[in-house]
């Protein structure tokens, strides 16, 4: 039955409480002798009057409660009711009240007649499941086999026994009194074939009706066979059939509606017992015609007996062609089912035989059972031949070095033993002639309920794609070496025009040298982002991690980042930057500074943006906010693509590749992070990415201090990641550094070892810088050193002489030229040695050495690169790699052989980008290393000569 709410239960739950309550104490008082017969009459009848009423009620109210189309049979059902709860009344008066005027028949057996219309066409219209019309007809046939062996039962109980007082009665009470047993019969045969063809919603209910009329004729033909013998119906237990049966009717009727939605088309399991049901009146009949065989003398009995079997051999008959054509039928259907599934696998055999990728099923011990065309000619056999081997030994997987891969640790072994499927994007096959090919594969595993039975294995020929890889890759180095060399020695010409060569030039040809600079800037951030974009995709890009303090990795990306923030009238604001995390810190860096670049160009200027870094269990997190326009909820993800650009009017404006945000997402990837954005339209963007945190730090190594050869800094800055950041530079440069974070640290470092120079902020806690520069004069022994103010200030009246005052953000050539200026540096001119095969490229580098006048001498291949080594010994080695003679790893290799250059300074600057390996490949003595155009707009001038000349200048000191 369809489900019901709770509440609707409740009527049905209180009426089967007090049938269950009343029946049992009707049938435990017709036991009791207690107040005699007439008493045990009253409360009999009483009880056929209540519980008729009960009934009527019942049927009227469920009539009401269902919907229209099912409410006739219950209208029906109630009408049989009150025509036995109006009888009942009746006889109730007549047999209690008014003993001495009953009849026979009398005016209750009106009522009692008229019950059996209604009863009949309630019974047969309250079946709501359609039947076929040979499943009528059987039905027909089973309700007249039950009728015609109940006929014959109570023809020898009752029928036989009425008519045999025919001359004794009148006709008019043999009529009303044969009427009842037969009535009875047709009840009951209706009512049995219902009950077991009983099936949807309203299964119990419609048993329920059944069970009610087959107790209420059994009680008839009980109590008429009673009165024929002449004893007395009242208490003897079968008048509780009528009581039971008006029960089980209101009962029925209690119900409550079921929703219609569906019907139950499952098997139904009393399938059975409806075939079997006809064959049990006719075995008692059988049965009672073998214990009393003079009853076959009767002709009626011999012909009802007859009757009974012409029916079954009838019924039988029905069955065997109704089974004949539901097997016709079952025959055509297998046999469009046949077809269809014929059908679908040829459908399904083309697309695989079409498929371009090899195809193959495998049993569960990894045999082969099916092959596609594809499969077969990648493998080099028929596939008829192949079916049947074993996948594993037919091609004899190797792995990305051309070792074998044992069976144990084969993919396609792992899939069918785990039930998992698995990817192979580097794999290698065997044909069966011999020859090896690349291949990527999948293999999905095929079950059977809970059990791996074979699988699926999807692999392709990917030679050409491997050629094409090649081709990509050999191109990537072409450009790497072709477009990076020209363009670092346009800008650098670019560079030295602009800064300071056409001083004296017109202002329209120092603006269209201003506007060839920025030009060649975004071509060479674009053949950068490009190159990173596919070293990434491919895997390629190499990660050098340490551990580094995350206020290191922000401020060095803040520092590199401020000068494009001054242009554009932008505040950058460091925020908390807690926790160390292990990376790649220049990578990281170019994460931070790419992110830094897109929050500058698109925030309004006078804002804010704020760069920080929270640390979580095994996780940092950096974020970079920012103040601007925001991004759509539906931009958020896809700006992370390659070339994605929100508006691209606005990105002509602003500039930009579309593709820095993608080498950020691949940076932090790589690294086992995740970056997202969060935004606002109009209440601008917050980027966020994490790295793997770990617990230690580790500063960059410290110029030894012992020596006094190399010049000590002091570096007093209350702020922690500018602190950072100058010591970084300084170190990097060759100065030991020492760092203060307030004007009392400062002067207490100073005293313990008078530094070479002092960079001095002017706004620290406690002492402030001016008073700790009046400390330092004070002392006898820092009287003389010279003091650089560093602030965020413009330069002002100093109320003690200091030797250079550099504004924040600083520019860090003129803080390496004022160090220089300050400590000073009097030795020889040094001498650097340019290997480069781009002449104007070392033209444009020897350029930026004379105007710091260190001497240059060029090689244009690795042999003169090493003659010039042996006859100049020079301070300094700068090394391009791509030679035309050879590469510059021999060269190296030539030099380390040498006991006077196997210490020499080098500075490799070249367009390839190495990895760890390589790097170590390339050490001689203090070793840096550059890749050409790997640098921002500000710095591809300035860095080079930056580098050079503070290694030269630390080489010869």
């Amino acid at each position: 039955m369809s489900r019901v709410q709770g509440s609707e239960w409740a009527p049905l739950r209180a009426a089967a409480i007090g049938c269950v309550v009343v029946g049992l104490a009707l049938a435990t008082f017709g036991q009791m002798d207690v107040g005699g017969q007439q008493l045990k009459r009253a409360v009999t009848d009483a009880g056929f009057v209540v519980f008729s009423v009960f009934a009527a009620s019942a049927c009227f109210r469920a009539a009401t409660l269902r919907p229209s189309r099912r409410r006739l049979p219950w209208w029906l059902l109630g009408a049989a009711a009150t025509c036995y709860a109006v009888g009942n009344g009746i006889w109730f008066y007549y047999q209690v009240l008014a003993p001495e005027t009953q009849t026979y028949p009398g005016p209750a057996d009106v009522f009692f007649v008229a019950v059996v219309p209604f009863a009949v066409a309630g019974m047969l219209t309250l079946p709501r499941r359609a039947l076929s019309p040979a499943a009528r007809v059987r039905a027909v046939a089973d309700g007249a086999i039950i009728g015609t062996a109940l006929l014959f039962v109570s023809w020898i109980l009752v029928v036989g026994p009425l008519l045999a007082q025919l001359g004794q009665t009148s006709w008019a009470y043999l009529a009303v009194y044969l009427y009842y047993p037969l009535t009875d019969i047709v009840i009951i045969s209706i009512a049995t074939t219902l009950a077991v063809r009983a099936a949807g919603r309203e299964r119990l209910p419609l048993l329920l009706v059944a069970a009610g009329f087959v107790s209420i004729a059994c009680a008839d033909t009980g109590i008429s066979y009673l009165a024929l013998q002449g004893r007395e119906a009242a208490g003897s237990g079968l008048d509780l059939g009528w009581t039971f049966g008006y029960m089980l009717l209101g009962l029925a009727a209690l119900f409550p509606v079921s929703d219609e939605s569906g019907e139950d088309h499952r098997a139904d399991p009393r399938a059975l017992v409806r075939e079997l049901l006809p064959y049990v009146p006719v075995a008692v009949v059988l049965a009672t015609t073998g214990v009393r065989p003079g009853l076959l003398t009767d002709k009626v009995l011999v012909g009802l007996l007859v009757a009974t079997v012409i029916l079954l051999v009838v019924r039988h008959m029905l069955t065997l062609a109704d089974n004949i054509g539901l097997t016709g039928d079952l025959e055509d259907r297998v046999r469009q089912r046949t077809h269809e599934l014929e059908q679908l696998t040829r459908r399904h055999r083309s697309i695989l035989d079409c498929a371009g990728e090899g195809i193959v099923g495998l049993d569960r011990s990894g045999r082969l059972t099916f092959v596609n065309p594809a499969a077969a000619a990648l493998l080099g056999d028929d596939p008829d031949e192949l079916v049947g081997a074993s996948f594993h030994d037919l091609t004899q997987p190797r792995d990305v070095d051309g070792q074998p891969i044992p069976a144990d640790v084969d993919p396609v072994v792992g899939a069918l033993a785990d039930g998992q499927v698995r990817a192979v994007g580097d794999g290698t096959y065997r044909r069966t002639d011999g020859t090896d090919f690349p291949v990527e594969l999948t293999v999905a595993p095929v079950r059977g309920g809970e059990e791996v039975t074979g699988a699926v294995v999807m692999f392709r020929d990917v030679t050409e794609r491997r050629a094409v890889e090649r081709m990509k890759d050999e191109f990537v180095s072409v450009v790497s070496h072709e477009l990076r060399t020209p363009l670092t020695s346009l800008r650098g010409a670019l560079g030295l025009l602009h800064g300071g060569l056409l001083r004296e030039a017109p202002p329209q040809a120092q603006r269209m040298v201003h506007i060839a600079v920025e030009s060649t800037d975004r071509l060479i951030r674009l053949i950068n982002d490009i190159l990173d974009v596919e070293r990434l995709a491919a895997g390629k890009l190499a990660l050098h991690r340490q551990i580094w303090p995350a206020a290191t990795l922000i401020g060095r990306a803040v520092a590199e980042m401020r000068g494009l923030a001054a242009q554009t009238g932008v505040r950058l604001e460091v925020g908390a930057a807690a926790g160390s995390v292990d990376a790649d810190a220049d990578r990281i860096v170019q994460t931070v500074a790419n992110l830094l670049s897109n929050a500058i160009k698109f925030s309004p200027a006078g804002s804010t943006i704020r760069v920080a870094a929270e640390a979580h269990d095994s996780e940092v997190l950096l974020s970079v906010s920012d103040q601007g326009p925001g991004i759509p909820s539906d931009q958020q993800e896809a700006i992370f693509g390659r070339f994605a650009q929100i508006d691209a009017s606005d990105t002509r404006e602003k500039g930009g590749s579309g593709l820095g945000l993608a080498i950020c997402r691949g940076i932090v990837e790589q690294h086992g992070g995740r970056i997202w954005v969060q935004s606002d339209p109009g209440a601008g963007a917050t980027f966020r990415f994490t790295l793997p945190r770990v617990e230690r730090s580790v500063e960059p190594p410290a110029s030894p201090e012992t020596d006094d050869s190399v010049p000590t800094v002091l570096v007093c800055e209350d702020d922690a990641a500018t602190r950072a950041v100058i010591i970084d530079l300084l170190r990097s440069h060759g100065y030991n550094v020492i760092g203060a974070a307030s004007g009392e640290e400062a002067l207490a470092l100073a005293a313990k070892k008078a530094p070479d120079a002092v960079l001095m902020d002017l706004t620290l806690p406690g002492v402030d810088g001016w008073s700790a520069i009046a400390a330092i004069r004070a002392e006898e022994r820092t009287r003389d050193v010279p003091v650089l103010i560093v602030s965020g200030s413009e330069p002002g009246p100093a109320p003690t002489p200091v030797a250079a005052w550099l504004s924040k953000p600083l520019d860090v050539t003129a803080l390496l030229a004022s160090l220089q200026d300050v400590i000073g540096a009097g030795a020889a001119r040094p001498c650097v040695l340019i290997v480069e095969d781009d002449p104007a490229l070392s033209r444009v580098l020897s350029a930026l050495f004379a105007e710091h006048d260190v001497l240059t001498v060029h090689a244009d291949s690795a042999r003169t690169a090493l003659r010039l080594s042996r006859d100049l010994a020079p301070d300094l080695l700068l090394l391009d790699l791509l030679l035309p003679d050879s590469d510059g790893f021999d060269l190296v290799d030539w030099l380390r052989g040498d006991p006077r250059l196997c210490r020499v300074p080098l500075v490799v600057y070249s367009a390839l980008d190495l990895d760890e390996d390589d790097k170590q490949r390339l050490r001689l003595g203090p070793t840096e290393f550059f890749t050409k155009t790997r640098t921002n707009p500000e710095e591809v001038e300035r860095q080079v000569l930056e580098l050079l000349d503070t290694v030269v200048s630390g080489a010869v000191r």
